[in-house]
């Protein structure tokens, strides 16, 4: 998006219904700048929905300001998105990618804002609700791409193959896997809070410039811990995700079964992922070369979760 759009946020007009106040300003995207659509109080009728549609307007835009609104909006309307049979699974894959950059930007922008994590959690029962829906959506959601800065990509990325990567273990309870997706988008809030050039810059690679970085599990987990209403669970996950089986990892050293399963699918998939984004660890960032090290490294990465993850990116290129 252009300079001359900075100060708005896209909304998927797939999110809005008819009739319905949305509570914020709504403008279309000009040549120069944007344009007044409906101002807060004015409802959009199925008619106009129905232009934008024949327009080729896919996205709306709200003022930054109002964002919280926005937000708001948006944990109401998601679930209709994802339960309308007429809704192509793809669009609702798109919608909830939308809506999750939306959310990780205004957290990342002060991680120590409790609202942020609010909607947040609000939120992360929608990719659940998502992946539990068919295994077309679950597949979407592991080969989806994803437009925003590349740290925010990496936590979504981190929180849908956690949650699809979780299903493969074993764990079907909703409320689980929520907690599981829940610290996949936080797992590096922490490193936000320690040095906020990470977030500006739009980096997630830096593992540890220097010694004070490798606190930013725990440092991530205290301060969402404040906000007093993440799961005990996901707290926990956030804190342990950057331990290693033999004890090599941080902040606590932990081994074994010191460390939660959710913190050890976490940890498998934030290596991939941030392999194959960034190139880390001076392996080759392809598919095939990740998995190899991590099947290779079972001291220091649960067996079972990636020969999961082998079998899930299995499965997904044979459907």
């Amino acid at each position: 998006m252009s300079t001359a759009f900075k100060d708005y946020l896209p909304l998927s007009i797939a999110s809005i219904t008819d009739e319905t106040v949305l509570g914020f300003d709504l403008y279309q995207p000009g040549a120069d700048f944007p344009k007044l659509y409906r101002s807060k109080n004015i409802p959009i009728t199925a008619t106009d929905l129905e232009k934008l549609r024949e327009m080729g307007q896919e996205f709306l835009l709200v003022p930054q300001h109002q964002r919280f609104v926005m937000l708001d909006h948006l944990c109401e309307s998601i679930p209709n998105v994802i339960a309308d049979p007429a809704i192509p699974t793809e669009k609702k894959y798109e919608v909830l990618t939308e809506t999750s950059v939306a959310m990780m930007a205004n957290l990342y922008e002060d991680p120590t804002l409790p609202e942020s994590a609010k909607f947040l959690i609000k939120h992360a029962h929608h990719h659940v609700s998502l992946a539990l829906a068919n295994s077309n959506a679950q597949n979407v959601m592991l080969t989806g791409t994803i437009e925003a800065t590349p740290m925010i990509a990496h936590a979504i990325h981190v929180s849908n193959l956690s949650i699809l990567l979780a299903m493969r273990c074993g764990i079907t309870e909703a409320e689980e896997l929520f907690e599981i997706c829940l610290s996949g988008l936080l797992h590096e809030v922490g490193k936000v809070l320690i040095d906020s050039k990470i977030y500006e810059e739009g980096r997630s690679d830096r593992r540890v410039p220097h010694r004070r970085l490798k606190s930013y599990p725990k440092v991530g987990g205290d301060m969402m811990a404040k906000a007093k209403v993440i799961p005990a669970a996901s707290l926990r996950a956030i804190v342990e995700h950057q331990e290693r089986l033999d004890g090599t990892g941080f902040p606590g050293n932990l081994e074994s079964d010191e460390i939660s399963r959710s913190a050890r699918i976490v940890s498998v998939c934030d290596f991939y992922d941030e392999t194959i984004r960034f190139g880390e660890h001076n392996i080759t960032p392809k598919p095939f070369s990740v998995l190899s090290h991590l099947k290779q490294a079972p001291d220091k990465f649960d067996e079972r979760v990636v020969l999961e993850l082998i079998h899930l990116f299995a499965e997904s290129s044979q459907s």
